[in-house]
């Protein structure tokens, strides 16, 4: 087994891996096919949902998926926690 193949597996198994295909999408790109399979829920929470999704959109939206650092997505949610009421948003994503 390659070294490559080894660092793979581990990253699989600790929920790390990122397809290459999936890397390149934008989280635009993402958000929409999210929103395409989150449409079996009511039409009040999927509508709630866009509102949130739109929000990620604006801050997020040309970044491809693998180019996004944690870092990046903590220093945004300290901000909307700290000018925002965030509860809406930790109820839909957790």
């Amino acid at each position: 087994m390659s070294v490559d193949a080894s660092k793979m597996e581990i990253d699989v198994a600790q929920g790390g891996y990122v397809d290459p295909k999936k890397a390149r999408m934008t989280v635009e790109q993402w958000c929409e096919t999210w929103v395409e399979g989150y449409g079996a829920h009511r039409p009040s929470t999927v509508r709630q949902a866009k509102v949130h999704i739109r929000r990620i959109v604006m801050e997020f939206g040309p970044y491809s998926l693998g180019s996004l650092r944690p870092s990046q997505i903590r220093s945004w949610i300290v901000y909307v926690a700290t000018t925002e009421q965030v509860r809406e948003l930790y109820d839909l994503f957790s």
